[in-house]
This record gives structure tokens, sequence and C-alpha cells, in this order.
């Protein structure tokens, strides 16, 4: 918590949901991987979400953007790249059949973004379009979501 806490100031990303991954673990769906030093400094961690044959990156949190020492920096991104090799192999021993690094940049202006696909190439596989959604299919799951949005309005007038 603490470690992602740093990492998500630091990229001014939102904190943890903790219930939310609580029901990933209650369900066998979370799996946390993590990189330490010979000095026992705690380099990177990957949060997956793990379920059907396939394991999707949530996030990948270290903390080398606070560093200027290079060697530092050089040493969380070999950590890095050898973490996520050792869980690829981990996932496919376990019959996972899809790693999903869970996300590409389509913009050209993002640096930092584009780097990241950079990374993410360096691994091979291919892109491929795919879609999150929340789809109501019964009477009574429509009635809960309408009436979740009426809450909504009613709070926000």
């Amino acid at each position: 918590g603490d470690f992602y806490s740093a990492f998500a100031l630091q990229k001014g990303l939102l904190p943890l949901d903790l219930t939310w991954l609580h029901r990933l673990a209650n369900v066998g769906s979370l799996d946390i991987s993590w990189a330490v030093s010979p000095a026992n400094v705690h380099l990177v961690y990957h949060t997956y979400v793990v379920a059907a044959g396939r394991a999707r990156l949530l996030f990948s949190a270290s903390l080398f953007r606070a560093s200027s020492d290079s060697q530092l920096r050089s040493l969380v991104g070999r950590a890095n790249r050898l973490l996520h090799w050792e869980d690829i192999l981990r996932f496919k021993s376990c019959g996972i059949t899809t790693y999903d690094f869970g996300g590409w940049y389509e913009g050209a202006e993002d640096v930092e973004k584009l780097r990241i696909n950079s990374f993410k190439e360096g691994f091979g596989g291919r892109k491929a379009m795919e879609y999150n959604c929340t789809s109501y299919l019964t009477f009574r799951a429509k009635i809960v979501l309408a009436i979740s949005r009426l809450k909504k309005r009613l709070l926000a007038s």
C-alpha cells in the first residue's frame, strides 16, 4: 500500500481501491509480484487480475522517478523488465495463455507513454483492440442501475 501510494503521488494517479483489490483476492483473481535488490530494497511491483486464461496487468509501480541516481534508475528498469519476463513464464507454466500489458497509448505527444509502448513492444506479441464495460442483462440489474442513476442525479442537484 505505501509503495503504491508513493508511486501514485509521483505519477498523479488515484490511490488504490482496496475494496476492489480485496474482492479480486477473495475470488483468487489477484496476483502480485515484486523485485527486490540484493540490499533488500523494493524496486518494482506488478499487480494483475487473473481470470479465464488471462493475466492483465493492472499496474506496475516503481519509485525510480524520485531518484537522481542513474545507477538506481537503471537497476529499477532492468528489474522491471526481468519481473515482466518472469511473470510471463510463471503465468505460462500455470496455463495462462494471454499476458496483457493493460493498454496502449495511441497518441504521439506524450513521450513517457511512447516509451512505455516501446518497452511493451520489446516483448513481442501483438496489439489488440478490446473493451472494458459492464453489461446489465437482467431486468433486475437494469432497475438497480436506473435507481442508482436517479440517486446520483438527486444528490447532484
